[in-house]
C-alpha cells in the first residue's frame, strides 16, 4: 500500500475495501497513492482531492468522492449498537417486565416470551400450544449448563453473544 491512499473499512462485513466510483462502479484504485496533496469537504457528504506528488512527479488531478454511504453506515451501526445495548441492559435477564422464568442448574433466568417466540420456532411452538398460563410461567431445562442457556438467550435478545466471556 502506497502512502495516503483512501482505503475505507467495511463495519458489518469487518474487511477493508478500496472505495468505488459511484458513477461507474470502478474500483477508485486508478487514483494513485500520494502525498502533500490538499483536501477539503463539499458539502456534507463529498471529500475533494487536489494534487499531490505521487513518488515521481507532481500530480495536477482533482476527485471527488462522495461519502455518504459511508456516514450512512456508520450512522446504522451506531443506532443498531445503541438497540443492542438497551436490549441487553434493560430487558436481557431482568425480572422487571419479564413474564417467564427459565431454570437451569437451580439458577433463574428472566425472560419474556414474546422475544423468545419471535426468535425460536420452539418456543413459539410452547407458548401457542394449549398449555395453561401457570405453566407458561416457568420453564425447567435438564441436560443443559446454565452459562450455555444463557448465551443462547443473550443472542435471541441482541442478535450477537461474546464467547470470551
Amino acid at each position: 500500500m502506497r502512502s495516503n491512499e483512501l482505503i475505507c473499512f467495511n463495519l458489518e462485513k469487518k474487511n477493508w475495501y478500496l472505495p468505488v466510483d459511484n458513477t461507474s462502479t470502478k474500483s477508485l484504485n486508478f487514483m494513485n497513492g500520494r502525498q502533500r496533496h490538499s483536501t477539503n469537504t463539499y458539502g456534507t457528504n463529498k471529500i475533494i482531492i487536489f494534487g499531490g506528488f505521487d513518488g515521481k512527479s507532481m500530480l495536477n488531478d482533482v476527485y471527488i468522492i462522495d461519502i455518504s454511504l459511508l456516514e450512512e453506515n456508520v450512522i446504522k451501526h451506531k443506532v443498531s449498537k445503541s438497540y443492542v445495548k438497551n436490549f441487553q441492559n434493560k430487558l436481557f435477564n431482568q425480572k422487571h417486565f419479564s413474564d417467564i422464568t427459565i431454570k437451569v442448574e437451580d439458577k433463574e433466568i428472566y425472560a419474556h416470551k414474546a422475544i423468545l417466540a419471535a426468535q425460536c420456532e420452539k418456543f413459539w411452538a410452547m407458548f401457542t400450544s394449549l398449555m395453561s398460563e401457570e405453566e407458561n410461567k416457568e420453564l425447567v431445562i435438564k441436560n443443559y449448563r446454565y452459562e450455555i442457556v444463557l448465551k443462547l438467550l443473550e443472542y435471541f435478545y441482541c442478535g450477537q453473544i461474546d464467547i470470551d466471556d
